[in-house]
């Protein structure tokens, strides 16, 4: 009862502070101080409580150096010019009837071959969302375009974290999982690229600006922009991780920036930690962003919130639940409490990979069958987690590509994959299994 009684607070906290338009981490971290009280009820000492929440922040570390990574990548790209010339190549072929469902499908691409929702935001995205928003279209629908390809990845590509995580807790081989996880993709994946594209057909589209003389009027155009840009990719097309690839890109920007755009190294600096901010006011509409400082807010929220990880690990703090989760499979069936437990677990964990390990430690007595809980987790915690408007999986996409919170609304795919598997789980296991691609026993 006591640890309901701390979660309804919380919640209240969360959705008062939203009203009242009040920052984030302050709410947060009102949180933080909420669950660390709720230690000391169950008799932890004050040593105990901050031991659990360094272990929590220790295990979100690199998530964090990653976000780092990325700000300064972002921002020299945006500087040298690799986001204004593949725009500037492109924006030809691409029109306001079919660019949101071409950003939807390009950042699936994408994030199935790189295997990370910010890799992909960040460099696919922010390109795809620079084209869409010059044309006139909503921020929030491009937003929410760039969200459901960025979940396509993390669900079906072997080399994402997400899924990579789900194979390792639930012992399940990780091309069996990624062969379920496409078929249960296939039918809410087509459904997504016919809303979006019906979507863009009725908008209505403002006059575009004129991209080829606001970018040639600042940039030099020459193939050395792309290089950075093509060494990414490069990098991780032969497996290379993420972050080490990123990192590598970010030296070929240094010195794309020095050699071809005469840049000094103060100029630099200033890039990588605050980002590029050019004076010419088109420019800086179309193009401005980016840097170290533009991932604090970002940082500030994995930092609180991987703090509660270690909380309710070493309280056991969600132990007591679940015997509700389990009454409430038993009046309606283990999907949906497997959901609903997603939905609790992701507005507190805060990011993807707290809210599946949560998750999965409530209902692995209840789906016992590891390939059935694998595809559950993924068909729930992964999608949920970025529909938290103040969880890191989706605010961090929304942030990189400029895109306001109300992209949420718009990220079709993450609620239409819940929402068929629900749909089909509520008839016989065969039925259930042939979606899935599930050998019956």
């Amino acid at each position: 009862m006591l640890e309901f009684i701390f979660l309804f607070i919380f919640s209240s906290t969360i959705l008062l502070f939203s009203f009242l338009n009040l920052p984030l981490l302050l709410s947060l971290f009102v949180g933080y101080v909420l669950f660390f009280i709720y230690g000391l009820i169950r008799e932890y000492t004050f040593s105990n409580m901050l031991s659990f929440s360094i272990s929590g922040v220790v295990t979100a570390r690199n998530v964090m150096l990653q976000l780092v990574i990325i700000g300064a990548m972002t921002g020299l790209w945006r500087a040298i010019g690799t986001i204004s010339y593949i725009v500037y190549s492109t924006y030809g072929l691409a029109t306001p009837r079919t660019i949101i469902l071409s950003t939807y499908l390009l950042c699936a691409l994408v994030s199935t071959l790189i295997g990370s929702s910010m890799g992909t935001s960040a460099t696919m995205g922010v390109i795809c969302a620079t084209t869409a928003m010059s044309m006139g279209l909503s921020p929030a629908l491009v937003g929410g375009a760039v969200l459901s390809g960025c979940a396509v990845g993390d669900r079906c590509s072997p080399v994402s974290g997400p899924a990579t995580l789900i194979s390792s807790i639930t012992k399940t081989d990780i091309y069996t999982f990624c062969r379920m996880m496409t078929r249960t993709a296939l039918l809410p994946f087509c459904l997504t690229g016919a809303i979006y594209y019906f979507l863009t057909g009725t908008a209505v589209h403002e006059s575009s600006s004129d991209l080829m003389k606001v970018f040639s009027s600042y940039y030099r155009m020459n193939l050395w922009m792309l290089f950075p840009a093509a060494v990414l990719v490069l990098l991780i097309i032969c497996r290379l991780k993420v972050r080490h690839a990123m990192l590598v890109s970010v030296a070929t920007s240094i010195l794309v920036g020095l050699f071809n755009h005469s840049l000094n190294f103060k100029e630099i600096f200033s890039i990588i930690i605050f980002g590029f901010h050019p004076e010419d006011e088109n420019l800086a509409m179309l193009i401005s962003g980016g840097g170290i400082i533009s991932m604090s807010k970002i940082i500030g929220i994995i930092l609180i919130s991987s703090t509660y990880s270690g909380i309710f690990r070493g309280t056991g703090f969600l132990h007591g639940i679940k015997e509700h989760v389990a009454k409430l499979s038993s009046v309606t069936n283990s999907f949906f409490a497997t959901l609903v437990t997603a939905i609790a677990t992701s507005a507190l964990a805060c990011n993807q990979t707290l809210a599946v390990m949560l998750t999965n430690d409530v209902v692995s007595e209840l789906v016992v069958d590891n390939e059935k809980r694998a595809i559950y987790l993924s068909d729930s915690a992964i999608l949920i987690s970025a529909l938290i408007p103040w969880s890191i999986a989706g605010t961090a996409v929304l942030l990189f590509v400029g895109a306001p919170l109300s992209g949420l609304l718009f990220s079709f795919y993450n609620y239409l994959l819940p929402l068929c598997t629900l749909f089909f789980s509520l008839f016989t296991d065969r039925i259930f299994n042939s979606y899935i691609g599930k050998k019956l026993s």
